[in-house]
């Protein structure tokens, strides 16, 4: 779901983003968001196959090593280049008491994929940042086709990769490299490589913010209280909230 995050944030604010590059972004037509408010319409999207195939992942292994073994042979893996899927078994398991697990459980991301009511293609319609959207050739998540989303937003420029998966990016990443480059040409000058987004959103400039004096007051003040009621015998904590009952430095910025 990173290029439909990354859309709705470019979409609610246009100003800090300079361009987007949308890797098969889930963009489900409107009649099954608003069927997604329904008892019905949420029963059928725990059906969907992103859903279905998050939620059948299996969370834990032995070890990383046998996690990379079981993902070998699995199909949908198996169009992936060299290093791709060793690094993704690497950073993508945590310790766990039983060997490794998956960071992000599989029923997390199957709620997520179930539960998508975004407004995407508003969203997209609503931008004015150039936007280069990649579909995969097959099995794409652009429900719709390209045609829908030149006609949504003629501005954007997509195309599909023939012969690939949802997974392109592992399995064409030298194609997806050169579109991200090609964007940040115009941009070079003012927008370094660290700044990206994670999911392909490339930032503006940072814009300044004023420290806000009354938050540092608080802040001072809570520090000082947080100080007077950890010294055992002290008189003052007779005149600091914690005498009046159960409470924390957080209920000063409430």
């Amino acid at each position: 779901m990173g290029g439909i995050v990354s859309l709705l944030a470019a979409s609610e604010r246009p100003e800090a983003v300079r361009g987007l590059v949308l890797l098969d972004p889930v963009l489900m037509p409107p009649a099954m968001r608003w069927a997604l408010f329904t008892p019905w319409g949420r029963a059928k999207a725990r059906r969907f196959g992103l859903a279905v195939g998050a939620a059948k992942r299996r969370p834990v292994f032995p070890s990383k090593e046998e996690a990379l073994a079981t993902y070998r042979t699995r199909r949908a893996f198996s169009t992936w280049q060299p290093g791709f899927l060793e690094g993704y078994v690497s950073g993508g398991f945590v310790d766990d008491v039983d060997g490794v697990r998956l960071g992000c459980p599989p029923a997390w991301e199957s709620a997520t994929f179930a539960a998508h009511r975004h407004r995407s293609w508003a969203a997209l319609r609503k931008l004015s940042m150039p936007v280069h959207l990649i579909a995969a050739g097959e099995g794409s998540t652009v429900v719709g086709g390209l045609e829908k989303v030149r006609r949504v937003a003629p501005s954007v420029v997509a195309e599909t990769l023939p012969g690939t998966t949802h997974f392109f990016p592992m399995e064409q990443p030298d194609h997806v490299r050169a579109v991200m480059a090609r964007m940040l040409v115009p941009m070079s000058d003012q927008t370094p490589l660290s700044s990206w987004f994670l999911f392909g959103a490339v930032p503006a400039s940072p814009v300044r913010v004023e420290r806000d004096v009354r938050v540092d007051i608080f802040r001072g003040l809570s520090l000082l209280i947080i100080f007077v009621d950890h010294v055992a015998g002290n008189a003052l904590t007779r005149i600091t909230p914690t005498s009046m009952g159960f409470s924390d430095a957080a209920e000063y910025f409430v």
